[in-house]
C-alpha cells in the first residue's frame, strides 16, 4: 500500500505521514556523471516534503540495497556518484535542510514490485539557506510512480 511514516526530530520536530509518496526519473545534462536521477517525494497534508534523490544510469529502479547519503554542499548535484542519495527537506516547495555534512545515513530499498518502490530512510540534515538548526529524518515508505 502506498504511504509513508517519517519522523523529523531535532531543532524542528514533526511526524510526517500520508499517502502522497511518489517517484519519478529525470534526465540529467550530458555533463553529469550519470544519465538520470530518481527522485522520491514524500509530502504530508501540511506541505512538508522529504525528497530523496538517487543518481542512476537509465530509468530502471535501482536494485534492493542501501544507498549512502552524499554531502550536497561539497559535491553538488553534478558531482554525485552513481548509487548515492541526496536528501532535501522543506515546506511548500522550499528547501530548508539538506544532507549532512559528514554524509551520514542513507536510503534502503527493500523491494521493487508491481511498479512500487518500498524501503526506509534515515539521515541527519543540516540547514540550507532558509533553514536553521539540525534535524534527523527516519522512516519507512512505499512509493508509486508519479502520474
Amino acid at each position: 500500500e502506498v504511504g509513508f511514516n517519517i519522523n523529523v526530530s531535532g531543532d524542528f520536530s514533526r511526524n510526517m505521514q500520508g499517502t502522497n509518496a511518489t517517484f519519478a526519473f529525470q534526465e540529467l545534462p550530458s555533463l553529469a556523471t550519470t544519465t538520470h536521477q530518481l527522485s522520491i517525494y514524500f509530502t504530508d497534508s501540511e506541505g512538508y516534503t522529504v525528497t530523496a534523490i538517487i543518481k542512476v544510469n537509465g530509468t530502471s529502479t535501482p536494485p534492493p540495497g542501501t544507498y549512502p547519503a552524499l554531502n550536497l554542499t561539497a559535491n553538488g548535484f553534478n558531482g554525485d556518484d552513481p548509487g548515492t542519495v541526496t536528501f532535501l527537506f522543506g515546506k511548500d516547495g522550499g528547501i530548508s535542510h539538506t544532507s549532512n555534512l559528514q554524509g551520514q545515513g542513507g536510503l534502503s530499498i527493500l523491494t521493487t514490485r508491481e511498479g512500487l518502490l518500498s524501503g526506509s530512510l534515515e539521515t541527519p540534515l543540516v540547514p540550507s539557506g532558509t533553514g536553521s538548526g539540525n534535524i534527523s529524518v527516519s522512516g519507512t515508505f512505499t512509493a508509486e510512480p508519479s502520474p
